[in-house]
């Protein structure tokens, strides 16, 4: 059995700073962090509403490799073990739209497709 944690919503938006305050002043969410998106012009928020971690990024261009459009870009959960759950995913014919891989110390993502098209964010902490 797989064990797993929602991480967090990342939501894409045409103006990310308003969905920041709209959450900051209606849902008493906290401004954890608030930086350059590193995929182009814009800046992204890092929110926390009570244990629920929630990214807001710009809309970027669709034909670049993390385009998308406004809305929920994915929803992300925390596994334990990333590479044993990918292996049970796939045997089971989930489709994988990006292996594993490191981004930064301590953390390891993958990417699957879920129903509808969702992209769901894998992720292992440490």
């Amino acid at each position: 059995m797989i064990e797993t944690t929602l991480d967090h919503i990342h939501f894409r938006g045409t103006d990310p700073e308003a969905a920041a305050n709209f959450y900051i002043d209606n849902l008493n969410a906290s401004l954890v962090a608030k930086a350059p998106y590193p995929l182009g012009p814009g800046t992204r928020f890092q929110l926390q509403i009570g244990s629920l971690t929630l990214m807001l990024d710009p809309v970027v261009d669709a034909g670049t490799k993390m385009g998308a459009p406004a809305g929920i870009d994915h929803i992300s959960f925390r596994v334990g073990d990333l590479d044993e759950t990918l292996a049970l995913m796939k045997a089971r014919g989930v489709t994988v739209e990006r292996e594993a891989y490191s981004p930064r110390e301590g953390l390891k993502i993958a990417f699957i497709r879920g129903p509808d098209d969702l992209r769901v964010e894998l992720m292992q902490r440490g």
